[in-house]
């Protein structure tokens, strides 16, 4: 999948760098799921044009947060 940046240039899409920025707020386990979630939703949603950069901080985002809502409280 080809990522529009924010210069303008096209990239292919590199999971390792929402590995980067996720990595240090969840486990591996979590991690994984979030991207994969990502991954999911950007190749059904974006099909006649290319996702840039804020689509998939969005994206990010949103995972991010149903997945801290999904957490069980620490007792």
């Amino acid at each position: 999948m080809v990522v529009v940046k924010k210069d303008g240039r096209l990239q292919e899409f590199d999971d390792s760098k929402l590995l980067k920025s996720i990595g240090s707020k969840y486990k591996a386990v979590e991690c994984v799921n979030i991207i994969s979630q990502i991954k999911k939703e950007l190749n059904t949603r974006f099909i006649e044009f290319y996702p840039n950069t804020d689509n998939i901080q969005d994206l990010v985002e949103k995972y991010m947060l149903l997945n801290k809502k999904n957490e069980l409280p620490d007792s």
